[in-house]
């Protein structure tokens, strides 16, 4: 049987930008503040947005499969645009996520994120259903309680790039940048 630390997660993601990750951290410390939840907060290195996550695969597959993923990317040929940060809510269950959401912009997302399906759908991924994408940036993780959704100061992200992110399970969450594309 395999231990977790021979696992290799891999997913597309956003990345802020200086100025972006300090106004989700102002965002993540008012939340801290107003609602003084406990759990486990994201680290500032691991704020990102995903975009679609590929899974967790054994070491001798995650080469393959990042292959893949990397002729996916390659096929990516969008403009940049700007996405706004408006709101934090939780996922459902019992140790509820919190995270923050673009509830107005998320059209402007949509066309990226197809062409990006569409890239893995032509590498041999399945392609991921649109209806369940929720865009999001992690801020705690094991919440002891929800946190119903409440409007957040706005945070204005100009997307100029997306990255394949990997990461290794079992260790220390450190995730690594396989490949960044640029964007326009």
């Amino acid at each position: 049987m395999e231990t977790p630390a021979e696992r290799h997660r891999l997913f597309f993601a956003l990345l802020p930008d200086e100025g972006v990750l300090e106004a989700i951290q102002r965002a993540a410390e008012d939340l801290k503040r107003s609602h003084k939840p406990r759990g486990k907060w994201t680290p500032a290195e691991r704020l990102h947005l995903t975009l679609v996550f590929l899974g967790d695969f054994p070491a001798p597959a995650a080469a393959g499969v990042v292959e893949h993923a990397l002729a996916a990317g390659d096929d990516v040929v969008m403009p940049g645009f700007e996405l706004t940060l408006d709101s934090a809510s939780s996922f459902s269950g019992r140790r509820p996520p919190w995270v923050l959401r673009c509830e107005q912009s998320r059209e402007k997302l949509l066309p990226f994120w197809r062409a990006l399906a569409a890239g893995l759908d032509n590498a041999g991924f399945c392609k991921p259903p649109e209806a369940d994408y929720a865009p999001h940036v992690t801020l705690l993780r094991d919440a002891d309680k929800a946190l119903e959704p409440v409007a957040i100061q706005p945070i204005h992200w100009r997307v100029d790039e997306f990255a394949l992110m990997h990461s290794r399970m079992g260790q220390e969450r450190e995730y690594v940048v396989l490949r960044r594309w640029p964007l326009g």
